[in-house]
Parts: structure tokens; C-alpha cells; sequence
């Protein structure tokens, strides 16, 4: 069987205190590659690519680069020019580079020598012009991201190391009164609690439309926020790797049905996960701690294909790959 496995990181393999334990067993008996997928960074997922033995390519800040291994593909030397001129799949602007032992296709159309800091300006502007308080991963120092996402200091360190994209938190600009006397004030937090929530909203509405006038996307994915260029989205990236496993696929059967037994996978847990799941053959959902699924947001004809899990999180993603027989029991 040829097989690929497109998967999220967090909410998906991570538990909600980022602990991977309960998916390594599994992880070490897959039968086919790991492709993480994710708006984690370079350093982030090199760190989980240790402690899981995985050597596959992966897709980082949420679709803005492959970093592919050095000679992972056969037809390492041709990968350039199949990028460039075969790939219908890459669809705009790609660049190819080798560094530090990978070929890395960057997606993120070209914004300066430094994407990062270019993300950082467009964010302040954004806040300017909105009111809103935006703070991104570059405000905070390490310790404060460590403490607002319950990362450790070692992983929020990783996290600030982006490339491409910025996560950020949207600081909301008004306040609930906290009290506890009698009816009338619970009546009175719960309408302020509803029209805090509008207000939030509507304040993600704005944000996100004043992002779009300047060609950039914001997703949503767990705790924070994350801009990134217009241009891509991980469905544009595991596009790309598709075709690439095709070629290779294509290159040791040529005397064989080159579709037979050829399936990719998908598991995500947020919105931002659905342009992955539009792209492979068997898509999957995993339920978030409190049960719930995002499957409601998620667009026909895709939904009907998607596999929801009965586990949350890293138990289902477990589910996932057992059920579709995907490891070596």
C-alpha cells in the first residue's frame, strides 16, 4: 500500500499539556510517512521530529514552506526544475533553496529579506487602525509566552522562531464587572458577557478584513491567531508534496497501476486545518477536550468525506490510524 499521512500537530498529537506520550507507540509503527503539517515553526517541529524518530518532509507556518530532507525524493537533482516548470500544483509564486540539509520550497510571496519582521509591521498597522491591542508572539518575551499559552520555556523559545508568519493574541478592549449580588447582576454579566463576546467578534471581523485589503490571511487554530501571507494555506503545500510522492510513486511502478492501493490521510482539530483535509483522500476531524468538533463550519461536499473521531485529541488520533490501518499492530 501507498501511503501518505498529513497531520496537525497541536490538539491533535499533542494533549492540551503538549505532551506527545500517548501517540508515540503509534507513531513508531506507522506504516507510511509522517507529514506534519502546522503553523508551528522550523524549530518547533525539528524538536518533534527528534523525539518521534520521523525523517519525512514537513510543512511549517501554516503552509508558508516544505522543507523537504536532502535526497529524500530519488529525483533530487530534477526536484528544481519539477517544481518549477511540471508542478501545476504550486500555483504562484515558489521559491527553491537548499540550507542546513533540506531543499526548502517557500510559498509566502517574497515581502523583503525578512517576511517575519514584514508580518510584525503589517500587525501594528492593523492595530492602529482598528484600536484593537494586538500582541504577537514578538511582543512577549519568552517566559510571558510560556506562561499565556502553557508552553514550556524551551518550546515557547521555539516558537518565537518564525520565519514566515506571526501568532498573536487579540487583547480585547473591553471588560466584564465580576459581582455576585443577586439575580439582577447575574442578568447583567450574562448580557455583557454576550455582548463582550459580539464585540470580540466583531473586533476578529475587522482585523481580519483590514489583513485581507493588504494581501494577508489570519486563521485561527487553537489558543492565538495567525497572520500569514495570502498566498498560501496548507492545502496549497500538501498539494505540492502530493505530487511530489506521486512522482516518486510513478518512478519504482512504472509497469504497475500507478493509482492501486494510493491514499493520503489527513487529521486536524481547527479551521485552519480544513484546507489540509480538502486535499487528501480520507480526511479526519479529532474531537476537541470537551467533545466538540469544528465539523459544523467545514463545507460540502468536504464534511460528508470527514471521519469525526469518538476520541479527543491525541486518543484520537490513535483511533484514526488504527482504524484506517495505518500502523503495525
Amino acid at each position: 500500500m501507498w501511503c501518505v499521512l498529513f497531520s496537525d500537530i497541536d490538539g491533535t498529537l499533542l494533549d492540551t499539556e503538549y505532551s506527545i506520550d500517548v501517540v508515540l507507540p503509534k507513531i513508531y509503527a506507522l506504516k507510511c510517512p509522517l507529514i506534519f503539517c502546522t503553523t508551528k515553526t522550523h524549530a518547533e517541529i525539528e524538536y518533534y521530529r527528534k523525539i518521534c524518530n520521523v525523517n519525512d518532509p514537513f510543512i511549517v507556518e501554516n503552509g508558508s514552506a516544505i522543507y523537504i530532507p536532502d535526497g529524500y525524493f530519488p529525483f533530487f537533482d530534477e526536484l528544481f526544475d519539477y517544481v518549477r516548470d511540471e508542478c501545476d500544483e504550486c500555483e504562484g509564486e515558489v521559491s527553491v533553496e537548499v540550507r542546513d540539509g533540506y531543499i526548502v520550497l517557500e510559498l509566502a510571496a517574497d515581502a523583503g529579506t525578512d517576511r517575519y519582521m514584514h508580518m510584525r509591521r503589517v500587525l501594528r498597522e492593523i492595530s492602529h487602525e482598528t484600536g484593537v491591542e494586538i500582541r504577537g508572539f514578538g511582543d512577549m518575551s519568552v517566559r510571558e509566552l510560556a506562561d499565556v499559552s502553557g508552553l514550556s520555556v524551551e518550546l515557547a523559545a521555539l516558537a518565537k522562531c518564525r520565519e514566515y508568519s506571526e501568532s498573536f493574541l487579540i487583547v480585547s478592549s473591553s471588560s466584564v464587572a465580576m459581582s455576585s449580588e443577586g439575580s439582577f447582576m447575574c442578568e447583567k454579566k450574562e448580557k455583557e458577557r454576550e455582548e463582550d463576546s459580539m464585540k470580540g467578534s466583531m473586533e476578529v471581523r475587522h482585523i481580519m478584513e483590514k489583513a485581507s485589503e493588504r494581501g494577508f490571511r489570519i486563521s485561527h487554530g487553537g489558543r492565538f491567531f495567525t497572520i500569514y501571507s495570502g498566498e498560501v494555506d496548507k492545502g496549497r503545500a500538501v498539494r505540492i508534496l502530493k505530487a511530489l510522492f506521486a512522482r516518486e510513486h510513478r518512478n519504482r511502478n512504472r509497469n504497475k497501476d500507478k493509482n492501486k492501493n494510493r491514499k493520503t490521510y489527513g487529521i486536524g482539530d481547527s479551521a485552519n486545518d480544513i484546507p489540509m483535509l480538502s486535499e487528501v483522500d480520507i480526511p479526519a476531524l479529532v474531537r476537541r477536550p470537551d467533545g466538540s468538533s469544528c465539523v459544523d463550519i467545514v463545507p460540502e461536499p468536504l464534511r460528508s468525506r470527514i471521519y469525526v473521531t469518538r476520541g479527543a485529541g491525541p486518543e484520537g488520533w490513535v483511533e484514526f490510524v488504527r482504524k484506517f490501518g495505518l500502523v503495525h499492530e
